[in-house]
């Protein structure tokens, strides 16, 4: 039996807003783009909104732009500014993390202060902003963190996996996988642990990206690493 693939079919077609646009000069031309996007209800109104976000030239790895807009075109708020196509999708997520009803918006954030190594985090902090004005609600740069270093593909798939990891009502944790390491935060920041995986070479490393899920059924998350 053939099966036959559906056309795809465009529901609608949304702009970035131009002043979330970031403008770029390639072989004599002057492009525009915006980033990568996620989805989410930032503003609490029941509709998913969107998220563009751009990494710092340098690196292409570490979040140095957000701008939140509607699916209506209208700009809700806007962080940071310039920045490239992020390398691969990077540690920006959605998520109400506090519990409080409303989406925040959970990512690592460039914060150069001489730092400017492509394989070093010792410039990035984790952010906690409201979805909905962008305020920053919460900023830490950890130690463990600072210190994280690394290399070559398995260095470059950088992304935060929300998590219950305590057995809280509902997931308020952060997971994220920074080369042979992976380690978890709660929702204000705090450490809760840190693992290094004992393989890192090309072909030998766990997976580029983790899986979170609750295996046993006993309300807690475990984290597979490949």
């Amino acid at each position: 039996m053939k099966f036959r693939a559906a056309p795809a079919v465009l529901c609608r077609r949304i702009r970035i807003p131009d002043a979330l646009l970031t403008h770029v000069a390639f072989q004599g031309r002057n492009l525009r783009f915006g980033g990568d996007i996620r989805l989410g209800d930032l503003s609490g109104d029941g509709r998913a909104d969107l998220l563009v976000y751009r990494c710092d030239t340098a690196s292409e790895l570490k979040p140095c732009f957000l701008g939140a807009f509607t699916l209506d075109g209208e700009i809700l708020w806007c962080e940071g500014g310039g920045g490239a196509q992020p390398l691969r999708p990077c540690s920006v997520a959605i998520h109400d993390v506090d519990a409080d009803g409303r989406s925040e918006v959970i990512c690592f954030f460039h914060r150069p202060d001489g730092v400017t190594a492509r394989e070093s985090l010792g410039d990035v902090t984790v952010q906690i902003r409201d979805g909905a004005t962008g305020a920053l609600k919460q900023e830490a740069r950890p130690e463990t963190l600072k210190a994280c270093q690394g290399w070559g593909a398995n260095w470059f798939h950088q992304r935060l996996f929300i998590a219950n990891l305590r057995g809280t009502a509902v997931p308020q944790d952060i997971v994220v996988k920074l080369g042979e390491r992976v380690l978890a935060l709660d929702h204000n920041l705090n450490l809760l642990w840190d693992y290094v995986i004992p393989w890192n070479d090309y072909g030998r490393c766990s997976a580029y990206l983790p899986a979170v899920g609750d295996l046993n059924g006993d309300g807690r998350d475990e984290v597979l690493g490949g």
